[in-house]
């Protein structure tokens, strides 16, 4: 009696288990058909998404031979603009067939497919354009924007496509994820039933061991970003102090980090004394004509989050009073992720500059006050003097006495020296200054110029001829005095 109720009790415990196998493999079997549509769906996400890249790509292919053929009107550059127009069409049917089942997609592409048609009759026409009026014409439509506004909308409208099915892909990927699990799940558990203690002692200690391996990762993580940091504040301050430009960093607030040398120099603050004050305490800056004081640039760029500049005539103040000209620029110090965390201040001292710029300012106006009432034409002109296009650059305001010639008529017609000769000298005169020009010899030339009034005109020439660094003749520059 005791052996029939163990063996009844066996075989209900035979039925109970393949009964759980039975109900496991069921489970298993309906998970997996779930994950392999589930998986179907994220695969239709993915090739709608490489369609819609599709389309976009194909039109910026035939931008991309429209222009080669506006630009060179080479008929091969329109290959890539003639493939394009045989695929977008299949590729436009197909997009519908991927979304079928999608009325929001299908609104999109028909607002791509509108834009897509617009775009190719702009291309066309430019395509025209170049054909039948050339170049200037296809470029003045190209000017006109609107290929690039319509350009623009598209882009923006494949993003929307793009975005919606990003938005499905986050969906299916999740109920991929999630069926994933539950076969997963169906077929442990199974095993589980009868390996429930070794399963169980497997996974703590397989938790314990990916435990310790994260903390040792962390760690060696830890201490290799330490490393970078000391390093790059290291590679930072040396890059500061070697550096020949006065700078100064800030934090986002505009106060001073750091200083390096030169702008210890130049603003008469030490680091130590400078560090964590407003930096419009340590960089204080006057316009020079006015005396008025100017605002930070520091202030500016964290207000506007660009780089700025230091307008003209700016003054540093130094800590002991001492004054000295600058220019600077000042950007703003981001993050990977755009934030701005402070500003880098670079300026220089340009007093030395500023004072040869005024010596030759003031060279320049003796210059100009003595060939203004010297008695005779000056004058500089570059390229061949025989030549049709020789440019004349200078011609001193004499030539109005001598000739009764404006300084305008001289500068606005190329040669025109050649033009008022008189006839009989012609010849001689131009092979004399041809001559000297081949050569690079300091000639005197003798001839008559025709004044504006008819007046014959006797003068002589003396010429040195201009060089570039090879030693080639590229000019002439003299002066020219009336004999009689």
């Amino acid at each position: 009696m005791r052996s029939l109720t163990a063996w009844r009790a066996s075989l209900v415990g035979f039925a109970l288990s393949a009964a759980l196998l039975v109900g496991i493999g069921w489970l298993a079997f309906s998970r997996i058909t779930e994950l392999t549509t589930a998986n179907a769906a994220v695969e239709h996400t993915l090739l709608v998404r490489a369609t819609a890249e599709g389309l976009l790509s194909l039109l910026k292919d035939a931008e991309t031979g429209q222009r080669g053929f506006v630009i060179t009107a080479a008929p091969e550059y329109l290959e890539p603009y003639t493939a394009a127009l045989a695929a977008l069409p299949s590729q436009i049917v197909e997009f519908r067939r991927l979304t079928a089942d999608n009325p929001t997609q299908q609104a999109n592409i028909a607002v791509l497919e509108g834009l897509i048609d617009r775009r190719l009759i702009i291309l066309r026409e430019g395509i025209a354009a170049r054909r039948e009026s050339g170049f200037p014409a296809a470029a003045e439509r190209v000017q006109q924007g609107e290929g690039k506004r319509v350009m623009d909308t598209a882009r923006a409208s494949v993003a929307r496509i793009l975005s919606e099915e990003d938005r499905l892909m986050v969906g299916r990927a999740q109920a991929q994820e999630q069926r994933t699990r539950q076969v997963l799940n169906a077929s442990v558990g199974g095993l589980s039933a009868a390996f429930l203690v070794l399963v169980a002692a497997i996974a703590f200690m397989a938790r314990a061991v990916t435990e310790r391996e994260r903390a040792s990762a962390k760690q060696v993580a830890a201490e290799a970003v330490t490393s970078a940091v000391q390093k790059s504040e290291e590679h930072l301050r040396v890059t500061l102090t070697s550096i020949g430009d006065a700078v100064i960093t800030t934090d986002e607030r505009g106060h001073v980090t750091r200083l390096n040398a030169v702008a210890e120099s130049l603003t008469g603050w030490t680091q130590s004394a400078a560090s964590g004050r407003p930096v419009a305490d340590i960089f204080v800056i006057v316009n020079e004509e006015t005396r008025q004081t100017v605002e930070s640039p520091v202030d500016k760029v964290l207000r506007e989050g660009r780089i700025v500049g230091l307008a003209n005539h700016t003054i540093l103040i130094a800590r002991d009073s001492r004054e000295t000209f600058i220019d600077d620029s000042a950007a703003p110090i981001r993050s990977a992720t755009g934030e701005t965390l402070g500003v880098v201040l670079v300026f220089r001292d340009i007093t030395e500059r500023r004072q040869t710029d005024r010596e030759l300012l003031m060279a320049r106006e003796r210059l100009a006050q003595f060939v203004e009432h010297v008695p005779c034409l000056l004058w500089e002109a570059w390229g061949e003097p025989d030549a049709a296009d020789q440019r004349i650059d200078f011609v001193s305001a004499h030539v109005e006495t001598m000739l009764g010639y404006t300084v305008e008529e001289w500068l606005a017609t190329p040669n025109f020296w050649l033009t008022i000769l008189h006839p009989e000298d012609k010849d001689a005169a131009v092979s004399a200054a041809a001559a000297a020009y081949r050569t690079g010899d300091v000639h005197t030339n003798r001839f008559r110029w025709i004044a504006k009034d008819g007046r014959t005109v006797a003068v002589e020439t003396r010429a040195t001829v201009i060089k570039d660094a090879t030693g080639a003749s590229i000019g002439m520059r003299g002066v020219t005095v009336a004999t009689a």
